[in-house]
């Protein structure tokens, strides 16, 4: 190797010790990061996606502000729909009946910002059904649920089995509509 490729290596070298120094200075000031290697594997390991319920700060977005959920049994919100969701937009979901002699589906569609159905404010009730008995201990049922520019929640519905359309009525109750635009 020649003298200028040692003068290369010798520059990098101090370019990367300057790079660690300024990181550890920076760290530093925001509080103390990983201290070991478990630590900074544990630290730079994937985590997984988490819903997003609320979006935060946009000047000048227009998109979903809140997300489109339903309550599940263990009185949690399920986002069918996340917060930052650009308006139009359809979302298909399954769901299906309890008992053999069910005909009726209620679906009540929240607008949350937290994982939480008591901070959770009602958009629409959806009264799907009849739904026709077929024998089957459990029916389901293809629901498509659009959010339209002005945030309201409209619902389709249709037997999962055979294609055919299941009637479905929604009515806007409490805020009516998903909130839509920036937040101020």
């Amino acid at each position: 190797m020649g003298v200028t490729t040692y003068l290369l290596l010798i520059a990098a070298v101090l370019i990367a010790a300057w790079l660690v120094l300024r990181a550890r200075q920076e760290r530093g000031r925001q509080g103390a990061g990983p201290a070991t290697r478990a630590d900074l594997a544990e630290h730079l390991a994937p985590k997984p996606l988490a819903p997003r319920f609320q979006v935060d700060g946009w000047d000048g977005y227009i998109g979903m502000q809140m997300a489109l959920c339903i309550a599940l049994a263990e009185k949690r919100c399920y986002p069918l729909i996340e917060a930052g969701t650009i308006p139009p937009v359809t979302v298909t979901h399954t769901f299906s009946t309890s008992r053999p002699e069910q005909t009726h589906l209620r679906l009540v569609l929240y607008a949350s910002r937290s994982e939480r159905i008591d901070r959770a404010q009602i958009v629409a009730e959806a009264s799907i059904g009849p739904i026709p008995l077929t024998g089957e201990a459990i029916r389901e049922i293809e629901t498509a649920i659009t959010v339209d520019e002005n945030g309201v929640v409209g619902v389709s519905t249709r037997n999962a089995a055979d294609g055919v359309h299941v009637d479905c009525a929604v009515a806007a109750v409490g805020l009516g509509a998903v909130p839509i635009g920036p937040s101020r």
